[in-house]
């Protein structure tokens, strides 16, 4: 069974291989592997920026996605062969740049997005033939999950972070990559301090279980906030989506079916972003 070392040792092979300048970005990383359950959330996140994005044109990338380190490098049982590193580019201060690393073929930049605004680019680019079986929605797709990703582990009220693996496998890792045996992470749910939130009860009442609530438009008044007027519906105010309940209570799963005529959870849902190529 793969784990965040394992696959990391198979990425420094193959850069060995055919780039050795680049095993310098694996040992300066900080490593955090995903469980099952928090990528099941990012999922569910990254569906709604998606979704919003269909629906209103416009879908802004959460606040809190940005670098818990410099590079940070993400791994989950999903990624199969593949990290995912993250990293500030040095021609564009404050965006976040995300590459595939994977251990049979060139790192490959999938694009690069703003925490907090719209601005997202995919790259459009295949410099190596590998590469072409990587379209452009499922770029565009990862790009926005990795935002996902590092919004939940930047929410320490949800996550919590420990250390992953033995200090045996982690020594050895970190020799072969040259990294420091502490910079390896697992990233998983916090359960010790359940927290009670707007609209839950204490006491004999019930907890909610973790939940995403989609961001949506809420009627309001002329002149309230940032009121927006909707041809035929009057006016409305966005409403971010957010995080309520606790994971100890148990997961609640989001179902997303949209009506004849809308677009939604359809195939073409993961064409997130359009925007100017990365530069490679």
């Amino acid at each position: 069974m793969s784990d965040i070392m394992t696959v990391a040792s198979r990425v420094r092979d193959y850069l060995q291989l055919h780039n050795p300048a680049l095993i310098l970005t694996l040992s300066e990383g900080q490593y955090f592997e995903l469980s099952d359950e928090v990528m099941d959330a990012a999922e569910d996140l990254a569906k709604d920026i998606t979704i919003r994005k269909e629906v209103t044109g416009r879908a802004f990338l959460p606040e809190d996605a940005r670098l818990p380190a410099q590079p940070t490098i993400l791994w989950a049982k999903m990624m199969k062969d593949n990290i995912m590193v993250c990293h500030e580019p040095i021609s564009n201060a404050g965006k976040v740049r995300v590459v595939a690393y994977s251990g049979y073929m060139p790192p490959l930049i999938l694009g690069e997005y703003a925490p907090g605004s719209v601005e997202a680019s995919i790259n459009r680019a295949s410099p190596h033939k590998e590469h072409a079986e990587i379209n452009e929605m499922s770029r565009a797709a990862t790009v926005v999950l990795v935002a996902a990703t590092l919004a939940l582990i930047n929410a320490p009220r949800i996550t919590k972070r420990v250390v992953a693996g033995t200090r045996q496998s982690r020594r050895a890792v970190a020799r072969k990559i040259g990294a420091n045996p502490e910079q390896w992470h697992r990233v998983e749910w916090d359960l010790t301090k359940p927290k009670v939130e707007r609209g839950e009860r204490l006491g004999k009442g019930w907890h909610m279980p973790l939940h995403y609530t989609r961001g949506h438009w809420r009627r309001c008044e002329e002149g309230r906030g940032k009121a927006v007027l909707l041809p035929g519906k009057g006016w409305h105010t966005w409403v971010d989506g957010y995080w309520s309940g606790h994971p100890s209570y148990g997961i609640k799963r989001a179902v997303y079916a949209p009506r004849i005529g809308e677009k939604g959870a359809g195939g073409d849902r993961h064409a997130a972003f359009e925007g100017s190529e990365a530069a490679q």
